[in-house]
Order: C-alpha cells, then structure tokens, then sequence
C-alpha cells in the first residue's frame, strides 16, 4: 500500500506537497482503514479542485514517477527525462523535479525517490525500515554521478554504478541486470502505481490482458458490465493469442494488446423471440467503453492489494457507479488485501454520500504564487458535522479549491445580452 506520495518543483507544483494516506485518529467508518506494517492506512482518497488547479498534475505526477522507474535504463543519453518544472518563477526553471513514494513491502517500509532535471538525475535514494528492528537502513543514495551504496544490505548494486548512465535511475539499472530487490522494488512500485488517468489510457487494455490470468475474471468483468448494461452476456475477443499477458507482472508492465478486437454480447427480445447481437466495442457508449477498460485495473489492484490512481474517476460515469467502485475499495468484504483508490473528481455527490472521513478527502488550490497546494479536509476544525455532507460547504467556499470567479463571468454574460 502507498503510505505517502510528494511531489515539489512539478509543472503546477512549486513546494513539496505530500498526499499521506496514514489515516488520522478518527473514528469514523473503520472499514475505509487497513492495518498495514504497524500502520493504520486509508483504503481510499478523494482530490477535489477547481479546473487548472493542478488535480491532474499530482497524478501525472505519479504516472511520470512510475514511467522513469520502469523505462529510465532503456533512455539513450540524449534522451530527455519527462518532467517539466515550475515555469511561474525564474529560479524553479532550472532546478531538479522531486518526487518520493513512501510504501509498504508486507510488514517492511520502503522509501524511494529523485531528483531529475530533463537532462539528468540529479539524486536518488532508496530507504528501508525493517519490521524486526524498525530502523531505517539506507541502501543507497547517489548524487548525479558519485554512488553511496550498502555493500551488506544491497550487495547486487555494487560495480554497477559505472553503468548507470547520467539521466537513468540507479534502481532501473541495477533491475535490468537481475538484481533481487531491485526487480521486487520496479515491480512493487508499478503495481503499487496502476495510474489509469485523462493522459495514459487511452489505448491500454488492462482489462484484456487480465482475463487471460484467471478462469473466473471474465465472468467477474462481465457482471460489473452488467451494473452499467443488463443485456451484456458475454465478451468475446478477436486475435486473443500469444501476446496476452500470462502472469500478474505482464500486465502492468506492458498491458496494451492493439490486434485484439473487443466485442460485447447483448441479449434482447423481440417479441417472444430472445435474440443475440455482437457490438464492437467502438460501438459501444462513452461510459461503456471507460468502464471496459478499468474494469481490469478495479480487479488487478483488489486481487493484489496494490493501488489504482485514476484522473476524473467519475467522466462518463453515473453517479452511482463511481459510488460502486468506490465502495469496492471500502468494503471490509471486497477488499481483503489492503487495495487503495486514489483518484481526482468534480462530483460533490461523493461529499455527501460515499461514506467517507475527513482525512479522505482532498483538495487541490492555487496558491498566491500561482502553485498548486494540496491539503485535507481534516486540517480544518469542524466542531459540529454538517447535515447530509460536505458538497453544500465545499460549494460555498468553506474549504477553497473552487472557481473563483464566476460572478463576474455571469454579470458579463447578462451585460453583453442586454446590450
């Protein structure tokens, strides 16, 4: 499970800003908490914000920490890092992008991260707190070039330093070369990474991939199907060979498959005739093709008590679907292993009735200097419970990170009509 997420010095991200899933000491919904390596962990988090506030750029944030993981080693040296600073003050310009991701390995504490300009890594570090003595061990840390490194706790990564080109990640290199705990750190921050957003999906088929694994995930993805359609029956697939995935690894390591053709099965009646259509999934609505394709990624992360990061949970979904999947993630039942969600939404349905803490619930605002800082509902002092939820004090402005400027929009408007 992700304990903490932070970013600094990142497209909207001026300061470090830090997404801590530790759940804090209330008491509500104890169902929404897992007990994780000593830890009392959230099972999921909500980030509201205005439009340009800079939601999508914290989980872009995760998708690039992730990308750098599992490609840096194969960058050619020309090759530029993708990150892109914040551009809103002359010294960020040039300094090095930040991100760390605090997670948990079974009973154990892992601390990743780095530092990277586009054209080099700047530093790294890798941090371990085993649960028998609850210290935390560096394995290594490097400043572009010079190496620090654990010979006894990290033995696989000596000699490898000389490998390591200026603008990969040490922990990447020392994977591609067979290295034990670094394969198990590439693969745990993948899983732990399963970002399903505005940016990357488009084109992925985790979904696909994913009934290749086990007998019973067809079924299961065509009974979530059937929540959004009840005359889906079937999925059938074209081209559905070799190239599918055959372990858990493959599939979030590389999960698009662009020869398979997806079709939908719909029973329907035509009089007292029950009759059978295929569609192609293209034919398929918006919401429909959407919920096709996470339905994998909702699976995989269940199954494997990994974490789902998507952008815009709810775009082309009813309201009570996005409650659905949201309430997977919550129940004691469905989620057994510790799965996490962590997403971004507009739909202030979910203050008011996904059951949900306050140290759940986030927000992304603009800052004065014109950087995005994230905060939690539970910074702020709420001595009596709002009635029915938090949407009509989060639309009222009690808590920031909403427009601010649609009056003026509105008095324009009704200007320039009766003009």
């Amino acid at each position: 499970m992700i304990i903490e997420f932070t970013v600094g010095n990142y497209r909207s991200f001026k300061e470090k800003q830090t997404l801590s899933l530790i759940a804090s000491d209330e008491s509500r919904y104890p169902e929404n908490v897992a007990e994780v390596a000593g830890m009392r962990l959230l099972k999921s988090a909500a980030i509201f914000g205005p439009n340009a506030g800079g939601k999508s750029n914290l989980i872009r944030a995760m998708g690039e920490m992730r990308t750098m993981v599992l490609q840096s080693s194969k960058y050619n040296i020309q090759d530029k890092l993708p990150v892109e600073p914040f551009l809103f003050a002359s010294e960020t310009k040039a300094e090095p992008s930040y991100f760390e991701m605090i997670l948990s390995a079974g009973a154990d504490i892992i601390r990743y991260g780095f530092q990277v300009t586009k054209s080099e890594v700047v530093s790294e570090w890798l941090h371990v707190t085993r649960a028998e003595d609850d210290v935390e061990v560096e394995l290594f840390d490097r400043k572009r070039q010079v190496f620090r490194i654990d010979h006894d706790h990290f033995p696989e990564g000596n000699g490898l330093e000389v490998r390591t080109k200026m603008n990969s990640l040490f922990l990447t290199t020392v994977q591609q070369f067979g290295g034990t705990l670094a394969t198990k750190m590439v693969y745990l921050i993948s899983v732990n990474l399963f970002v399903h957003g505005m940016f990357i999906e488009h084109g992925q088929f985790p979904t696909v991939n994913y009934m290749g694994i086990g007998k019973n995930i067809k079924e299961r993805v065509v009974n979530i199907l059937q929540v959004f359609d009840a005359s889906i029956v079937d999925i059938e697939l074209e081209n559905y060979g070799q190239n599918v995935a055959s372990n858990p690894e493959d599939i979030v390591l590389d999960s698009y498959l662009d020869n398979v053709k997806v079709y939908f099965m719909h029973r329907f009646t035509n009089g007292n005739t029950e009759s059978y259509h295929r569609l192609s999934i293209d034919d398929e609505s918006d919401g429909t093709q959407k919920l096709f394709k996470i339905i994998g990624a909702i699976l995989f992360t269940i199954d494997h008590g990994s974490t789902l990061i998507v952008d815009e949970l709810e775009a082309s979904f009813h309201p009570l679907i996005t409650l659905a999947i949201l309430g997977m993630y919550n129940s004691e039942d469905q989620n057994r292993k510790g799965a996490q969600i962590i997403f971004t939404t507009h739909d202030d349905n979910i203050l008011d009735r996904a059951q949900l803490r306050k140290d759940q619930i986030y927000f992304v605002d603009k800052g004065p200097n014109n950087s995005s800082l994230l905060y939690s509902l539970a910074e702020f002092i709420i001595k009596v419970e709002p009635e029915g939820g938090y949407a009509k004090d989060y639309l009222g402005g009690r808590y920031g990170a909403i427009p601010q400027r649609l009056d003026s929009l509105f008095v324009t408007n009704q200007s320039v009509s009766a003009a």
